[in-house]
């Protein structure tokens, strides 16, 4: 799975570098917008599969994130935080995207790669414990 991850990443970073200059904005502000939407989903994911755990058993599962996990027993305030990280980080990418569109196109990517990975664990992670 993490080379084919690889692969996709690889991909579509050489898809971005070598667009034509007369597509090049508005394909490339699609593909934020497209980017944009996977990360928020995958951080939508990644929160889903964190309350479940700590609520399925609190004593096996920790949340990884030293700076949340003091708000982990706290479900509200746990999942503003998490999101509002989402939001923030997202937030940051599409007001750079106009100064640095390549650059925040690849972060935005990154973002929802890693965070779609850490979703997935979360879900391998539950499934192996019964």
């Amino acid at each position: 799975m993490a080379a084919t991850v690889r692969a996709s990443v690889l991909v579509t970073v050489v898809c971005v570098m070598t667009a034509t200059p007369a597509f090049a904005e508005e394909k490339l502000q699609h593909a934020m917008h497209g980017a944009i939407a996977a990360s928020m989903l995958a951080h939508a994911a990644d929160l889903g599969t964190t309350m479940y755990a700590l609520g399925k058993d609190p004593d096996h599962f920790k949340e990884a994130n030293p700076i949340l996990r003091p708000l982990s027993d706290q479900p509200v305030a746990f999942s503003l935080a998490k999101f509002g990280v989402a939001v923030g980080l997202n937030y940051l990418l599409l007001k750079q995207h106009q100064r640095h569109p390549k650059a925040t196109l690849i972060a935005a990517i990154a973002s929802a790669v890693v965070t779609g990975y850490v979703a997935k664990r979360n879900h391998d992670l539950l499934k192996g414990h019964r």
